[in-house]
């Protein structure tokens, strides 16, 4: 998950968990691509702007990557400390080699 210079470990946590519980339900069983997905999460939570940055070339694989976002959604409001107005997220979606 692509989150560079974002000091808050445990709101990181927090996507990962949602991302996965919600991917592992629509990803097709035995894919062994990965594709990269962006969305920007607002300050109260709610996510926008989600697009597929590379496809994995499977169509069934980048969907339940893109639907895995949408179904997390929304998540917890940014951080207080956190000053800017949104978080844009480039998350890995992977399985296999």
């Amino acid at each position: 998950m692509g989150l560079p210079n974002f000091p808050y470990a445990w709101y990181v946590n927090i996507l990962r968990t949602k991302l996965w519980e919600e991917w592992s339900r629509w990803v097709p069983p035995g894919s062994q691509q990965n594709c990269l997905v962006t969305f920007v999460i607002q300050r109260s939570g709610a996510v926008t702007a989600i697009e597929l940055e590379r496809t994995s070339g499977d169509p069934l694989f980048d969907q339940g990557a893109l639907r895995a976002i949408q179904t997390a959604a929304p998540f917890p409001p940014l951080p207080e400390g956190f000053q800017d107005p949104t978080l844009s997220v480039h998350v890995e979606f992977r399985l296999g080699t």
